[in-house]
C-alpha cells in the first residue's frame, strides 16, 4: 500500500513505456561489423535489386537497383585494414562496446568517424571512443544529447582536429572552453544549435582555440561575435541563424570567410563596417532573410 515516486514532471508531460519497447543502443563495435560485413555475408540485393520499391509521382512502383554491392563490399573490409572513414548515422549507437583484438585493430585504423544522432548520452562515452581509436582526426557527434560532467576525462580528444557537435545540449560557453582545452589542436569547431553564446564574453576563447580556422556558431543565441575575435587563427565564422546579431563588433584580422544569414543586421552601415572589422575578408553569405534584404 505504499506509493513510490519514479519521477515528477508536468501534468500530461510524462509516460510509462514497457521494457521490452526500450531500445538502449547498440556499441560501436557491433554497429561496424553490421555494417562492413565479410565477402560471404548474405547479400542486400539479390540480383542486384532490393525487396523494396520506389514510388514514382504517377503512383507506379519502380524496383531499387543495387549496382556494385560486392565491389563496393570488397573495398570496404575491416579485417584488411581498408576502412579508415566511417559513417554510422542514426545506428543507434550507445557505447564504445567489448574491446576484443579484431575490434581494437578495426578501430586503430579510423580517421574519420561519423555518428551523427544516435544514442551517446554523455561526453565521457564520447571520449571513450575517441581513446580506442587512436588515429582518429575527425568527429561528429551531432544530434546526441551528450551530458557533460565536471569529473568527465576528455583528455582523449586532443588528438582531434575537427569536432562538429550540433544541437548535443551544450548549454554555456564554459562549455564549449573546455572543450577547446580537451583539444587544442581543433582547426573546425561545429556547436551550432547550443544555447551556448549568452555568456561569450566569459572566458577566454584564445587560450582554449589557439589553431581554430572554421567556428560554426549558428542558432546559438550569438548578440555578441567581439570575444571570438581574440582567436588567433579564424578564418571562417558561421554565425547563422542569430537574430539578435546585428553588426560585428571587434576587428578580425585573419578572417575570410562570415555567414550570418538570419541574423540582425538593419543598417548597411553594419554591413559597411564589415571592412573595417575584417580587412581580409573575401566572402559574405547574407542570405535573404535579414532585415536588410527583406525589405
Amino acid at each position: 500500500g505504499e506509493e513510490v515516486r519514479y519521477f515528477s514532471c508536468a501534468a500530461g508531460a510524462g509516460s510509462f513505456v514497457k521494457p521490452a519497447k526500450v531500445d538502449a543502443g547498440s556499441s560501436l563495435v557491433d554497429a561496424l561489423r553490421s555494417k562492413y560485413v565479410t565477402m560471404d555475408a548474405p547479400v542486400e540485393a539479390p540480383n542486384g535489386l532490393f525487396e523494396h520499391l520506389a514510388y514514382t509521382k504517377r503512383g507506379n512502383t519502380k524496383q531499387i537497383e543495387f549496382c556494385g554491392e560486392l565491389k563496393v563490399r570488397a573495398e570496404q573490409q575491416l579485417d584488411e585494414g581498408a576502412v579508415d572513414r566511417v559513417v554510422l548515422r542514426c545506428s543507434g549507437v550507445a557505447r564504445l562496446g567489448a574491446l576484443d583484438a579484431t575490434a581494437t585493430e578495426h578501430l586503430s585504423h579510423l580517421t574519420v568517424l561519423d555518428l551523427q544522432c544516435n544514442l551517446l548520452a554523455a561526453w565521457a562515452e564520447v571520449a571513450t571512443v575517441v581513446a580506442a581509436a587512436p588515429s582518429l582526426q575527425k568527429l561528429d557527434v551531432s544530434g546526441n544529447r551528450l551530458r557533460l560532467e565536471e569529473s568527465d576525462d576528455l583528455s582523449p580528444l586532443s588528438r582531434l582536429g575537427h569536432l562538429a557537435a550540433n544541437g548535443v545540449g551544450l548549454a554555456k560557453w564554459a562549455d564549449v572552453l573546455r572543450l577547446g582545452k580537451a583539444a587544442p589542436r581543433l582547426k573546425v569547431l561545429h556547436v551550432a544549435r547550443n544555447a551556448v553564446c549568452g555568456d561569450l564574453e566569459e572566458g577566454d576563447a584564445a587560450a582554449a582555440f589557439p589553431e581554430l580556422e572554421r567556428l560554426d556558431v549558428a542558432a546559438t543565441g550569438l548578440t555578441d561575435a567581439a570575444p571570438l575575435a581574440d582567436l588567433p587563427a579564424l578564418t571562417e565564422l558561421h554565425a547563422t541563424e542569430n537574430p539578435g546579431l546585428a553588426r560585428l563588433a571587434g576587428r578580425f584580422p585573419t578572417l575570410d570567410a562570415f555567414a550570418c544569414s538570419g541574423c540582425g543586421f538593419e543598417e548597411w552601415a553594419s554591413v559597411d563596417a564589415l571592412n573595417a572589422a575584417c580587412p581580409l575578408l573575401k566572402r559574405l553569405r547574407f542570405g535573404r532573410d535579414n532585415a536588410l534584404t527583406a525589405s
